[in-house]
């Protein structure tokens, strides 16, 4: 829960300093919006906070060195069959 902790304070300190976030469009499959939105529901946030949320702590891993490799050979999306 503290990773929860210090990214929403990361986001607060963002948007006092004026640090507006850029829109980005991703698709998901049907399976990953269903969970994201239970997960928002459950937690009572918003399915965009959930999906910032995983993006950061994604990066934050791979900026330790944790995903170094993060395509599949085939050069498709993770997690497609």
């Amino acid at each position: 829960m503290h990773d929860g902790v210090d990214f929403i304070r990361t986001m607060k300190t963002q948007q006092q300093k004026g640090e507006f976030q850029r829109r980005l469009t991703v698709s998901l499959d049907p399976q990953t919006v269903k969970l994201v939105e239970r997960i928002a529901r459950k937690s009572g946030v918003s399915a965009s906070w959930v999906i910032r949320y995983a993006v950061a702590h994604f990066l934050k891993e791979y900026r330790k060195g944790a995903h170094p490799d993060i395509l599949p050979a085939s050069g498709g999306m993770p997690g497609a069959s």
